[in-house]
């Protein structure tokens, strides 16, 4: 069990085995809906996660089973998503108390951080994507819900930590720290959400209730909310749509300024970032941490990075 406490108290986080792929490790996971604290396991939403080829009529070909082929060694197929500068600098991490009413302890205390410049990738890694780097023998297939023919264009899912930075090596770039996801997500204003302060809505962002192709529970393509959801730099997708990997280690914030911080050396539960598509709204603050010992997740995905 791990705990998440709110300033009215705690609230426990009941992690349900079973919810989601292993690779071997232990299974929990964030649940749909859920309004603050820890979000829980619905039974039924694996289900719909996998139903994006009734929704996706946008991405042209209808969805079936995917031809498995031998793959072709070589880097003549490496794809160059577009990406977003993010410079140098300071910025304010954690929950701007002053404005959110929903901070929660983990997000605690408000600190300053600087970072050095990096880029960012614009927009989550697609199925279409990461189905490159199976088809060059780098990557292997995710344990859930990969449909690359029937929705290329949406962000790709359970996938494991090491199969995400396996992704992001391949391309040149890594996965992001918590500190640069966080300062690509709101810039240096201490915003609440990626577009500013207001609460999100079905035009900015895919949160629990939002609708594609006439069907809740389902991701959207990768952009689908551009510009409206976009973050300051131009980041997409920040909030909502898939949870995001992170390498750093969950731990708590000491409060004191930091240079380019990698969080723990070590810890029991990685994390993630940004909300997404089954969840509620608070999830979608970019201030708003999940620890999670999962090793993949139907509704978690990532963006890499490099630096500059």
């Amino acid at each position: 069990m791990i705990s998440a406490c709110r300033r009215s108290g705690c609230i426990a986080l009941l992690i349900l085995l079973g919810g989601c792929s292993n690779g071997g490790g232990g299974t929990s996971a964030p649940a749909a809906g859920g309004s603050g604290g820890t979000p829980e396991l619905d039974s039924g939403d694996e289900e719909a996660s996998v139903e994006q080829d009734a929704a996706d009529e946008s991405d042209g070909d209808e969805a079936g089973d995917v031809e498995a082929g031998p793959c072709v060694q070589g880097d003549a197929g490496i794809p160059s998503p577009p990406t977003v500068e993010v410079p140098a600098g300071e910025f304010t991490m954690g929950c701007n108390d002053p404005i959110d009413t929903s901070c929660e302890v983990s997000e605690s205390p408000l600190h300053k951080v600087t970072l050095s410049g990096f880029l960012v990738d614009k927009h989550e890694v697609t199925m279409a994507e990461y189905k490159a780097c199976i088809d060059s023998c780098v990557c292997s297939e995710p344990a859930q819900a990969f449909d690359p023919k029937g929705s290329p264009s949406h962000p790709v899912v359970g996938v494991t930590l090491d199969q995400a930075g396996t992704y992001c090596t391949w391309i040149g770039r890594r996965l992001p720290t918590e500190a640069e996801w966080e300062k690509a997500a709101r810039g240096t204003d201490g915003r609440i959400y990626p577009w500013g302060n207001t609460a999100p809505a079905c035009d900015q962002a895919a949160f629990l209730g939002c609708a594609y192709g006439g069907k809740t529970g389902v991701t959207f393509p990768v952009g689908t909310f551009s510009p409206k959801g976009d973050s300051p730099y131009g980041a997409q997708d920040m909030a909502g749509n898939v949870w995001e990997w992170v390498t750093d280690w969950y731990g708590p914030y000491d409060g004191d300024a930091s240079v380019d911080p990698e969080g723990p050396s070590k810890g029991t539960s990685r994390l993630w970032r940004g909300g997404g598509y089954l969840h509620d709204a608070t999830w979608l603050r970019t201030s708003a941490r999940f620890p999670n010992n999962a090793a993949s997740y139907h509704a978690l995905g990532f963006r890499c990075v490099k630096s500059l």
